[in-house]
């Protein structure tokens, strides 16, 4: 079902430019929305966000269709073959991690692709108080456009900054 178009593969991610991590986890996360499984950054976010090891268990909890006492869905499952994303995520990552990071992708249960996912946003894309402090003074060091044709791209680039600002635990 799973097919790897060889032009959209990421490239290998070895650990060594924590920088480098951003970039090619948003590959990623293009990538596995287009080879049949459109719920992937709904997985890979959960997965990022989590605390605690991923288990088996958590993964069938969040993954099905959540109820309302009354019957009514509250959330639609992820598609129906999640546990086969779950052991391809794995085999990706396992395949495209090089040195450190390919260590930390060995280091979890065979084919749990989303805590390996986990593990790896965690080392290198943590989300903590210097991270948010930094990205504070990128955006407080924005300098005014010498001409009104770059005024649009600098307002793209600041609200990416800015979004980078929210998701690290900045206030508004």
């Amino acid at each position: 079902k799973y097919i790897m178009p060889k032009d959209m593969i990421p490239s290998e991610f070895d650990g060594k430019a924590k920088v480098a991590f951003r970039q090619w986890a948003a590959k990623m996360r293009i990538y596995f929305n287009n080879v049949g499984f459109p719920d992937a950054t709904t997985a890979l976010d959960w997965a990022s966000k989590m605390k605690i090891p991923i288990t088996e268990e958590m993964i069938a909890t969040y993954a099905g269709t959540q109820y309302h006492e009354n019957g009514t869905i509250i959330r639609e499952a992820w598609a129906p073959d999640w546990r086969d994303f779950v052991k391809y995520l794995y085999g990706v990552l396992a395949s495209r991690t090089a040195d450190t990071a390919h260590r930390l992708v060995e280091s979890v249960q065979e084919g749990n692709g989303l805590e390996a996912w986990r593990i790896l946003t965690k080392e290198y894309n943590p989300k903590n108080v210097s991270s948010a402090q930094a990205i504070l003074r990128k955006i407080l060091g924005y300098k005014a456009v010498n001409k009104l044709s770059e005024l649009n791209d600098r307002i793209i680039e600041l609200e990416e900054v800015m979004r980078k600002y929210d998701e690290h635990g900045g206030q508004e």
